[in-house]
Order: structure tokens, then C-alpha cells, then sequence
């Protein structure tokens, strides 16, 4: 028996060393895969940081593109062709040191796009202003712009002209209701930077005044993007307090009177009087209120234009926005502002009617630039039970009168547009809608017209931040994609590493 029992024990010690020497190898087999696997990854991730870094100090902006759906940092057409006629050499400088500026790092790409298509007209440079304080009044020899650290300067040396690019010129940015903190919700780097070449290398900067003393909005804070596309091509824009002026400027070329809330005296209508017969221009704006314009009309009679006090609703329902009356598309027939007609594309809201008079002259040319359709109707005084009949309505009329011109002190016909609205200009509704509506091109042509501007003009719109939201379908859409997104899709992978997991494990 003793023979037996050591017999068993020998023969299950051979098993046992068996299976040992089975497992061993295999065991050394695993341990060298992830031994390789490991220093693979490793070796993978180092070659990448090595080449990443060695690329990006020895070819910069270079190798890198613009890939965003909405080109944000891209030049378009409309810079292209300005910077391709440049006869002067423009300068852009960076206040900090390129690449330690995380804001900018999209703008340094944009940059070096400028520098690429002018063909050596423009060069890029970026210079931290802490150690080499000299460049501050190279850029800036009179000390007046006083540019800050991490802003960009524009500087054409030949005309002796610079102009500073902040942070706030690139971004559009709003104020997140939420967080109440600001947010970027589109790009005006192109803007911003080919209006500042524009104003550098432009001999003649023109002037337009923004009224005071009727109670006119805050055009810094709820009119930015409209001031945006004056000053981008090459307009300075200043305050004139016609309670106390005696006398318009005489480089003054546009004065706009952005949604009064009162009536012009006599002595203001006087004095803009003379400076209209001069030549120049006027632009009125203003939304429906419970203001007459008398004195105003008085002065706008001659240009065969009145301001009502009517307020207009839509009544077609296919042209009202979100179903509100109020709120509509209007047509832009073509006229001296609209070449081509533009119609349903100018979203208007709390508009009042404005009046073609039948003061008929040769020498007074008038074309409605802003209708309703067909089914307009009229609101006397703002009363919706007191409704004229439905028809066309003009909220917007263009006038020229030549009768002061002489060829010799005036060449030019005085101009006015008066448009019965405002807000459809304010920032709640174009950084919201954007270039969906005309109705930033429709500003941008009215100026030109007003201000005679024939070249060096830019419209550049703001870029709106890409989006990755679901365009279409209801609520179960939506819940459908949520669970996909955040359950399944996860599981899935979840049941994908099991299985590998398992598989490997009896290797």
C-alpha cells in the first residue's frame, strides 16, 4: 500500500510539474506583449509631443488650417480683393509673445493668412511689450491710442496712421442669462483687422455724427454691431449734442438721429437745415412710439417725407415672425439703397408708417426702400381698432434733393433717409439672426448711398459659432438621441472591453 500511495504521489507530482512548465510560457509570452504594448504606446505618444513640437517652432501657422464649419478664421472674398489692390505697407503687430496667448491662438492663423495673400504688403510680428517697450512708441509715436498688452496695432507707417485691435473687436460676445457671465457667440477677427487696414491706408477718414439731446438710445451698448460696420469701413463715429451745437461740423458727412424720443427744436432744425443744403446727409430711425415729429416733419417736407404716428401690423400671417404682427419681413424693392429687390428679407419689428408726400418737384427723386406686403395695414395712432384698409404700407423712404446744387460749392444732392424703425438694427436681433436677414446689408447699402461711397467699402458679417444641435425633429427625437448618446453607445463599448477582456484572458 505504501508503494501505492508513493506512486500516486509521484505521478501527481509529474502532473503538476507538467501543467507548471504548460503555464510558464505562456505566462512569459503575456508579460512580453504588455511589456511591448506598454512601450509602444509610450514610444507612440512621445514621437507625437517630439514632432507636434518640432513642427510647430520650425513651420508655425504654416501647416495649420482652418477646418471650423464656418470658416471663422478664414479670410473671405471681400478681404482678398482689398488686400490684392494694397499700393501702401501695412504692419500688424501682437503686443505679447506669439503662442502664450491662448485667446489668440485662432487669430495668429487668420494672421498669417493676411500675410500669405498680400504678397509682401503686409507683415506680422508679434512682440511682448514688457521687454521691449521701445515698439509702444513706434506704433504709437503720439501717445493717443495708448495700446495695452496682449491687443494687436495696425500701422501704416507711409500715412502715418494706426489703429488698435482688442480682444472685444475679435469676439461677439453676450451675456449669458444664466451664469450671467459674458459668452462668445461669433468671430469678427476679419472684421475687425481688414476695417483697421482700411482705415490705415484711406487718406480721407469722414466722420459721422451720432445725435444727442432728444433722447436717443445708447448706441455703445445696444447698437455695437451697427457702429461695428461704420467704423470697419473707414467712418469715425462722434456725438453732437444739437441742444448746444451752433453750427454741424464741417467733417461731418452723415448725421444720424438714432430713435428720438422727443422732437428737434427750431433752432436744431436750422442748422440742419444748412448743413443738408450743403450737400450732405441725414438718417433718421424711429421704432413706433407715442412721439410726434412736427418740427422735424417740418424740415423733412422739403425731401417730400413725413413721419407718422401710425403704427404698422402684418397681415399676412406667412410674413409675421413667430406669429406676432409686429414682428415681420418686409420687402426691399430696389431703389437707390437696394439695386435689386430683396423681398421678405428685412425682419422688422414695433415699425411705424412713414409718409411719401405729393409735394411733387423735378429736382426731389423719392423711392420707398422698406414695405409691408400687400396686407400691411395702418394703426392710427397706434389703435388697432382704427385700421385703414390692408395695402402696401412704406416704412422706409429715400430722398434726394438737387436743387442746391451748383457744380461749384455744391456738387453733391442733400440726402435723407428716414426709416421707421429702429431695433430691427440693435444687437438682441443681428447676433441672433445674423446675415439670415438683410438686414445688416441693408444698413451697410443705405451708408454707402448716403455717404457716396463708391470704393474701399466693406461688409464683412460677424461668423457665427459653429453649431452641433439637432436641426429638426420633436421632443422624442431629441429623447431618442439623448438615450443613444448616453446609454447605449457607452453599454455598447462597456460590452465590446468584456469580451476582449475575456478573450485574453485565456490566451
Amino acid at each position: 500500500m505504501k508503494n501505492k500511495e508513493v506512486f500516486s504521489k509521484d505521478t501527481d507530482k509529474q502532473e503538476k510539474t507538467k501543467k507548471e512548465k504548460i503555464v510558464k510560457p505562456s505566462d512569459k509570452r503575456n508579460k512580453s506583449l504588455k511589456m511591448i504594448s506598454v512601450s509602444s504606446a509610450i514610444l507612440f505618444i512621445a514621437i507625437v509631443i517630439i514632432l507636434n513640437l518640432v513642427f510647430d517652432s520650425l513651420l508655425g501657422t504654416s501647416l495649420k488650417w482652418d477646418w471650423s464649419q464656418t470658416n471663422m478664421f478664414s479670410v473671405g472674398d471681400v478681404t482678398k480683393e482689398m488686400v490684392g489692390k494694397l499700393d501702401k505697407d501695412i504692419k500688424i503687430v501682437g503686443l505679447y509673445e506669439k503662442g502664450t496667448a491662448p485667446a489668440f491662438a485662432d487669430v495668429e492663423i487668420l494672421l498669417a493668412e493676411y500675410q500669405k495673400i498680400s504678397k509682401g504688403k503686409i507683415t506680422v510680428q508679434y512682440i511682448d511689450p514688457v521687454k521691449t517697450p521701445s515698439i509702444l512708441k513706434q506704433l504709437d509715436p503720439d501717445g493717443l491710442l495708448k495700446p495695452a498688452e496682449q491687443t494687436f496695432v495696425v500701422r501704416c507707417d507711409a500715412l502715418k496712421k494706426s489703429k488698435v485691435v482688442t480682444q472685444t473687436d475679435i469676439y461677439q460676445t453676450e451675456m449669458d442669462q444664466q451664469t450671467y457671465q459674458q459668452k462668445i457667440t461669433g468671430v469678427t477677427a476679419e472684421q475687425a483687422f481688414s476695417g483697421a487696414i482700411v482705415y490705415t491706408t484711406s487718406a480721407k477718414t469722414p466722420v459721422v455724427y451720432m445725435t444727442k439731446g432728444q433722447g436717443e438710445v445708447d448706441y455703445s451698448t445696444n447698437y455695437t454691431t451697427l457702429v461695428a460696420i461704420l467704423r470697419d469701413n473707414n467712418f469715425l463715429v462722434k456725438d453732437l449734442d444739437l441742444l448746444t451745437t451752433k453750427t454741424i461740423p464741417k467733417d461731418a458727412e452723415l448725421l444720424f438721429m438714432l430713435s428720438p424720443q422727443t422732437d428737434i427744436n427750431s433752432s436744431a432744425k436750422g442748422i440742419i437745415d444748412g448743413y443738408l443744403k450743403t450737400g450732405k446727409a441725414l438718417l433718421v430711425m424711429s421704432e413706433y412710439n407715442n412721439t410726434a415729429f412736427p418740427v422735424l416733419n417740418s424740415l423733412l417736407a422739403d425731401y417730400n417725407i413725413e413721419i407718422s404716428t401710425n403704427r404698422i401690423r402684418e397681415g399676412d400671417k406667412e410674413k409675421r415672425y413667430q406669429d406676432d404682427p409686429y414682428t415681420f419681413l418686409a420687402d426691399a424693392p430696389a431703389s437707390f439703397v437696394t439695386k435689386e429687390a430683396v423681398a421678405a428679407g428685412t425682419l422688422m419689428q414695433n415699425a411705424r408708417v412713414i409718409n411719401e408726400l405729393k409735394n411733387t418737384k423735378e429736382w426731389i427723386k423719392v423711392n420707398p426702400v422698406f414695405q409691408t406686403g400687400a396686407q400691411g395695414l395702418a394703426e392710427e395712432n397706434g389703435n388697432p381698432d382704427k385700421t385703414a384698409a390692408a395695402s402696401v404700407v412704406n416704412i422706409a423712404i429715400a430722398s434726394e434733393n438737387s436743387g442746391m446744387v451748383d457744380g461749384t460749392n455744391v456738387k453733391n444732392p442733400a440726402k435723407v433717409l428716414v426709416i421707421g424703425a429702429s431695433e430691427f438694427l440693435g444687437d438682441t436681433l443681428l447676433k441672433t439672426l445674423g446675415t439670415q436677414v438683410y438686414n445688416m446689408y441693408a444698413f451697410y447699402s443705405s451708408v454707402r448711398w448716403l455717404m457716396n461711397v463708391e470704393d474701399n467699402s466693406l461688409m464683412i458679417a460677424p461668423k457665427q459659432l459653429p453649431s452641433y444641435q439637432l436641426k429638426s425633429g420633436g421632443p422624442t427625437t431629441f429623447w431618442i438621441a439623448t438615450i443613444i448618446c448616453i446609454i447605449i453607445i457607452p453599454i455598447g463599448f462597456l460590452i465590446i472591453a468584456l469580451i476582449v477582456y475575456r478573450k485574453r484572458k485565456n490566451l
